[in-house]
């Protein structure tokens, strides 16, 4: 990034702001849009960004938005968009045992409907030659890769960097997939 560039960050969904504290933590964001669908959960992340001193080092602000990602029109676009998006868990079953028993089958078809809400909406609010990171804790296909290459299809201005797959066990832990994708400069 250009020395001096004011980097614009949005996290589209912020709880409990671990990734976006890593984030911050690095340095180089100057403003920060925290969303999540409560002020609960955007309260939660208020507090792990004070409690590690990273409220102070830039602008965050947060925004409370509804649980239909479509809907969200902002003002302004971003220079990094970060989407942890809502999943089935199933990288993390070891760790969460409660998710095996809630897992419906026909839970991953409305969870993919939201992950490509998500992603349409972060693409419409991502700066030309901007970057967009995807992340879930499932090691379905559906939730990663899938999304992935139909958002691809769907918008010919976006490519894929990077993506990575991990499986529970691998690495020693729990399993999750990310992709980095960019926007087009022109």
């Amino acid at each position: 990034m250009p020395k001096g560039k004011e980097v614009r960050l949005l996290d589209l969904c912020s709880a409990p702001g671990g990734k976006l504290a890593t984030l911050l933590d690095r340095g180089g964001i100057r403003k920060a849009l925290s969303c999540d669908v409560s002020q609960e959960k955007l309260q939660l992340v208020r507090e792990n960004l004070d409690r590690l001193n990273l409220l102070s080092l830039n602008q965050t602000e947060f925004l409370e938005v509804s649980r239909d990602p479509t809907h969200l029109r902002l003002d302004h676009t971003f220079d990094q968009i970060l989407v942890d998006a809502p999943c089935s868990n199933s990288g993390v079953l070891n760790r969460r045992q409660d998710a095996r028993w809630r897992f419906r089958p026909d839970e991953i078809s409305e969870l993919e409907q939201l992950q490509s809400g998500l992603l349409r909406t972060a693409i419409r609010h991502l700066n030309r030659g901007g970057h967009l990171l995807y992340s879930t804790c499932s090691v379905e296909p559906q939730e990663n890769q899938d999304v992935i290459r139909r958002v691809l299809e769907q918008n010919t201005e976006m490519r894929l960097l990077e993506e990575i797959e991990v499986l529970p066990g691998d690495l020693g832990g729990d399993g999750g997939y990310a992709a980095l994708l960019q926007r087009a400069d022109r």
